[in-house]
């Protein structure tokens, strides 16, 4: 999602709601807030599916993915990893979730929080692998231009982001919403 939020002395200040997990050198470019949300990619199943429990049971089998994402990349490199895995690629998640739950997929890859959304709402369809997720762990944060007005916006938000999280509102956001709560860096990331 892009915004556009007012700044210091009236001036526009752009944002983007964005995992950074494939791309560190725009650190350089960019100032990133600390993590909003957990963006590893993850695996969710058909809920009666027993013979996928954990990451590696997708050797094999036909997993979905939204083409064009860091998770299409991760997914199709860890399928390679494993000695093969038919990576299907879908315009939308939706899409994927569709053919999942119709039987004609084993699996969908995702970012952790739109999955753990995904069962929490439809449990009797879906379920999460354990552990769901797989590769580097990722976070999605809020990217705003590298500016110096910037970065006193940035600290602002880091500065409500660790209260919250200090005082349990982001617990207690993550599990109303996600239906479970991960621990997120209080820094932001490096390279």
């Amino acid at each position: 999602m892009d915004g556009r939020t007012a700044g210091p002395r009236g001036q526009e200040i752009r944002h983007r709601d964005r995992p950074r997990d494939d791309h560190p050198e725009r650190l350089d470019r960019y100032t990133f807030t600390l993590p909003i949300a957990d963006a590893t990619v993850s695996l969710v199943k058909g809920a009666g599916n027993a013979d996928i429990t954990k990451p590696e049971d997708i050797k094999g089998k036909t997993v979905g993915v939204q083409q064009g994402t860091a998770q299409f990349r991760q997914l199709t490199a860890y399928g390679e990893s494993l000695g093969g895995v038919t990576v299907k690629e879908y315009g939308t998640t939706d899409e994927a979730y569709a053919d999942l739950a119709t039987g004609r997929l084993d699996a969908v890859a995702g970012s952790l929080p739109n999955l753990t959304y995904l069962v929490k709402e439809r449990g009797e369809t879906f379920a999460l692998l354990e552990p769901a997720s797989f590769g580097e762990p990722t976070y999605f944060a809020w990217v705003l231009r590298k500016e110096a007005d910037t970065e006193t916006f940035a600290k602002a938000i880091n500065d409500a982001l660790l209260k919250m999280t200090d005082d349990g509102r982001v617990k207690a956001i993550q599990e109303k919403w996600l239906g479970s709560y991960t621990e997120l860096p209080r820094e932001v990331p490096a390279k």
